[in-house]
């Protein structure tokens, strides 16, 4: 993350200079190569260094989002992002699968057959978002576009994700089955109304700039992301660790704390989807 965010305003540059395709086919390469000397790393410093390099020399998404919207006519736009974040959802899919096949080689027999149900629901939890934005992303998203347009879908989005994220906490009442089916369908509509943000945000900056300046404002997008990525799991922590010791506070106990700072930023990203904060291209008024 911290390798990306630094190099994607570079490579959204040298997308727009030099053409999107050799940037794509570069990143492609040096995914293959350093996701490999990866795998191969005997040292810890060995293994941060090539996640950092495969970062810093990966310019994929910035090219590839200004890519799937300049190969589309206006009414198909949503579609090319959908195919992006189709993809992705695929990912989500395949990758937990083929990981979880291939760590199975070196534990024995005897280790596996302990293996239960309860040990696997995080990752059936993920496949299970997977498949709902495969299935949203093909058959939905484009229609949905279509009829609301990217601005009032990314604004219904973040609104319904309030309630969903303030509901988490109430799950631990939950037990069995139905602990079970609501973590399943809070998933999925959690992954489907986010990635209706994400497209959204897309359509919009790619048609608030210029075609020569897609790629910089895609690689600009980047950098922010991985910026925040970056720091977002250290800040998650520390602030879960503060939430573990006032279980009995009297505003907000424990994880409830969590999912309010949460919603806080939900509110705040929805506020951002209006006047002044947003300008919305003379393309969608």
């Amino acid at each position: 993350m911290v390798g990306r965010g630094f190099a994607s305003i570079f490579w959204g540059m040298v997308a727009d200079r030099i053409g999107r395709k050799p940037v794509i086919v570069f990143s492609l390469f040096t995914v293959i190569v350093f996701n490999t000397l990866f795998g191969l790393s005997v040292k810890y410093w060995m293994a941060i260094t090539t996640r950092l390099l495969l970062g810093a020399l990966n310019g994929f998404l910035a090219p590839i989002k200004a890519y799937s919207i300049e190969v589309c006519r206006d009414d198909e736009q949503a579609l090319g992002i959908s195919i992006v974040n189709t993809a992705w959802g695929l990912g989500l899919i395949i990758g937990p699968a083929i990981g979880g096949y291939l760590a199975q080689v070196p534990i024995s027999s005897s280790m596996s057959l302990h293996i239960n149900f309860r040990n696997l629901r995080p990752h059936k939890l993920h496949m299970a978002s997977g498949v709902s934005l495969l299935v949203y992303q093909i058959f939905v998203y484009r229609w949905l576009n279509n009829t609301l347009g990217p601005v009032n879908s990314t604004r219904i989005a973040s609104a319904l994700s309030i309630p969903i994220i303030a509901a988490y906490p109430f799950m631990t009442h939950l037990s069995g089955i139905r602990l079970g089916l609501a973590l399943y369908i809070a998933a999925m509509i959690k992954s489907v109304l986010a990635i209706t943000r994400v497209s959204g945000t897309s359509l919009l900056q790619n048609n608030a700039v210029p075609q020569g300046q897609r790629g910089a404002a895609n690689g600009i997008a980047t950098t922010l992301m991985s910026l925040f990525k970056s720091v977002a799991p250290a800040g998650a922590g520390v602030l879960f660790s503060w939430a573990q010791k006032r279980q009995h506070a009297a505003f907000f106990p424990g994880d409830q704390m969590v999912f309010l700072l949460l919603n806080v930023t939900e509110v705040l990203g929805l506020l951002l989807t209006f006047k002044p904060f947003l300008a919305v291209p003379q393309h969608y008024k």
